[in-house]
């Protein structure tokens, strides 16, 4: 994608100029250049490889070349060094020619018909995108924050008004400057340049708003926003106007001019983007912390954000090293792709802005923090940013190795894609399987709130089934399965496509598991077992259980094990292989039967009644966990001096206790509102009278 701009190969002043297009204009590039660059070797001729002999190490066969390569460097360098007066007469030729008198215009004249067109342009775009505005429906804010669609016909408002600046710009200069000599060329130039920074300038608009912070895209205040804006607008300045060097390669300029060129370009790169980034180190920070999705930013998002300025800058230097390299030896592909770099930078910095801004507005706010899963937009937000950074570190591996430096060749980068491209493509859709895998499980488990087995003020169990469910209790052992199945399946399926035959993996892993199972016997039996308790369904998460001489809730198991706490606060970790019996506290329902001793002379007609307005009492009490009603189940035994009478109900098992309770001193109030007398213990009771 390089930004040299359509300029016209023009030889004389009364010359017309031709306009190009911008695939024209880097071909030009490439071959001109390529074909001028070589003047700097015409005059000596090619030094023999040194090959080395065969008693002769590499590096003693190899240095040799590499001093040869460097001497001719820096001699390539000298030349291009004491190229500058002639480029600054180039510079000032092309400035002399601009004076298009008597056919054309002065230069003033000419200049200010420039500044008139940006001038109307810019008005025009202006006015369309706000009549755009207007009539588009529901694009201002009312309550301060503006919602996803308000944002976007914004955006399409001003979208609109680009076009009309586009549309005038580009008329203007396949119309106007067209048939008046080099004016023609410069004119065109400016124009195309001016159109295309209007359409980044207008993209960073839209996602910053400095004046605007209802609309904005990047999580930042008014004056980080204005600084940041800054420096991508710098840097986009800088890469329009270093399209200037397409005129002295047009007016097929000797290599040492066009290598002077780009080095004054390579130079005003590197400065501009440290004037600017500078100023902006701090906004810059605060916007890599404010992308953290969660419940905190991490320790490696937090070193970026302290971090990015010297990294960006080695990058800008290493980049900014090798385009010179290219430049002084005959690599003409690197003026396109320095271009294309700093431009798929910024669109890739804004497409994942704006990925990060819907995932953060999927989340409501303040309950990122509190939860503990992402939702499904954020996790998909995430996992898009991380395919645009492999897509770019791909794309620009294969600009600088395939089109820039020619360091291979396009058989060899397709062999490359091979074995490393694809596998890292296949690396990427395990991370995003595994993701989504956790990402369900974690979800539904959130959605499932656990059971929660209470302990009530006398220290009875009060065991509770609720949100407890089979799926629930196999989902850790599931996600963790699924897990390795997909990792295992992918590597291997990589290995195979790679040329790797996977026969004596398979080989000797059955035989490596077969060893293992023989060696550990009771963790295969525990193993084993538990998956057979699993399937069997036997306990759940949140169950209260009793297994040999431990109790507690399920809290949670592993492969090999189950945790129990108990309702003291022990936890108990037991083996499957030795739990034996379960017996389950919270599965279903649970009958509860209790007795109680009156008076031999009680009625038991009046019991019954009693316990029946009892009963209907507590059915209104309990209705959401009484199962069958209290009810007299009979006299369990009768004794010297009492009627041991049994009651009994069924209720869902979470605290039948309290209910047994509440029913006992119920029945108690109400036996003795109705003249119903408990038993006397023996020794209470009323004594004989003794004869005298």
């Amino acid at each position: 994608m390089a930004l040299l701009l359509p300029v016209s190969a023009a030889r004389a002043q009364e010359e017309a100029p031709v306009t190009l297009s911008e695939g024209q204009v880097n071909q030009i590039v490439e071959q001109v250049t390529g074909a001028v660059l070589k003047e700097m070797k015409a005059g000596q001729p090619p030094a023999a490889p040194v090959a080395p002999t065969p008693g002769e190490t590499l590096e003693e066969g190899f240095a040799p070349y590499l001093q040869e390569k460097g001497f001719q460097f820096f001699e390539q360098f000298e030349n291009t060094l004491r190229a500058y007066p002639a480029l600054a007469g180039e510079i000032g030729s092309i400035i002399s020619r601009v004076d298009g008198r008597p056919q054309g215009h002065g230069p003033v004249a000419f200049l200010g018909v420039v500044a008139l067109i940006f001038a109307g342009a810019a008005a025009l775009g202006y006015g369309t995108s706000w009549l755009a505005r207007w009539l588009l429906p529901g694009t201002e804010a009312t309550d301060g924050t503006a919602t996803i669609g308000q944002i976007l016909r914004r955006a399409t408002a001003s979208m609109i008004g680009f076009a009309a600046f586009w549309m005038v710009t580009v008329y203007t200069a396949t119309r106007l400057f067209n048939g008046i000599g080099m004016q023609g060329t410069v004119g065109h130039w400016l124009l195309m340049g001016g159109a295309q920074f209007a359409l980044f300038y207008t993209l960073f608009l839209i996602w910053f708003r400095p004046a605007e912070p209802a609309y904005r895209i990047v999580p930042l205040d008014d004056g980080d926003a204005r600084l940041a804006m800054r420096l991508f607008a710098t840097m986009l300045a800088i890469v329009v106007l270093r399209s200037w060097i397409a005129i002295p390669i047009a007016n097929n300029q000797p290599a040492p001019v066009i290598a002077a060129g780009l080095l004054i370009n390579n130079l005003l790169f590197v400065s501009s983007f440290f004037a600017a980034a500078i100023p902006a180190r701090h906004a810059v920070r605060r916007w890599i912390e404010n992308t953290a999705m969660g419940a905190g930013v991490s320790p490696l998002r937090r070193w970026l954000a302290a971090n990015w300025l010297g990294l960006a800058g080695a990058s800008v230097l290493l980049i900014s090293a090798i385009h010179a390299y290219g430049a002084v030896t005959g690599h003409p592909g690197v003026v396109a792709a320095l271009t294309a770099t700093v431009r798929a930078v910024l669109l890739m910095i804004l497409i994942c802005a704006l990925a990060e801004f819907i995932g953060r507005r999927s989340e409501p706010e303040g309950q990122t923090a509190t939860r503990t899963f992402p939702k499904l937009p954020g996790l998909v937000s995430q996992m898009f940013r991380m395919f645009i950074t492999l897509a770019a570190a791909v794309y620009f591996t294969r600009l600088w190795a395939v089109d820039a430096l020619h360091v291979m060749t396009q058989a060899q980068w397709s062999r490359l894609a091979i074995y490393a491209v694809e596998p890292l493509a296949a690396l990427f859709a395990i991370y995003m399987a595994i993701t989504y895998v956790n990402y369900a499980a974690a979800r539904y488990l959130a959605m499932q709130p656990k059971a929660a087995t209470k302990v009530n003020e006398d220290g009875d169990i009060a065991p509770s089934p609720d949100g407890s469910s089979r799926l629930r209790t196999l989902i850790p052992i599931l996600r963790i399965s699924v897990n390795v199945l997909i990792a295992v399946m992918i590597s291997l399926l990589v290995l195979s496509h790679l040329g790797f035959n996977i026969t004596p993996l398979l080989a000797g892993a059955s035989v490596i598991g077969l060893a293992i199972s023989f060696g550990s016997q009771a963790l295969v039996k525990d193993i084993v077992t538990g998956v057979l308790f699993l399937a069997e369904d036997s306990f759940r998460i949140g169950e209260y259980i009793v297994c040999g001489n431990s109790r507690g809730t399920v809290e949670g198991f592993t492969l090999r094990s189950v945790r129990l706490r108990h309702q003291d606060g022990q936890i108990f970790t037991v083996p499957f292989g030795q739990i034996g019996e379960i017996v389950n506290f919270s599965r279903d329902w649970s009958t509860v039967k209790f007795t109680m001793s009156l008076d031999r002379d009680a009625d038991l007609e009046d019991v019954r009644r009693v316990t029946a307005n009892v009963a209907a009492e507590l059915k209104e009490d309990y209705r959401d966990r009484l199962l069958d009603p209290l009810k007299v189940q009979g006299v369990k035994d009768v004794t010297d001096t009492a009627i041991v009478v049994q009651f009994l109900f069924t209720a869902l098992p979470r605290d039948p206790g309290e209910i047994e309770r509440a029913a006992r001193s119920r029945l108690l109030k109400a036996f003795r509102d109705a003249g119903i007398s408990l038993a006397r213990h023996p020794w209470l009771a009323p004594q004989a009278a003794q004869p005298a």
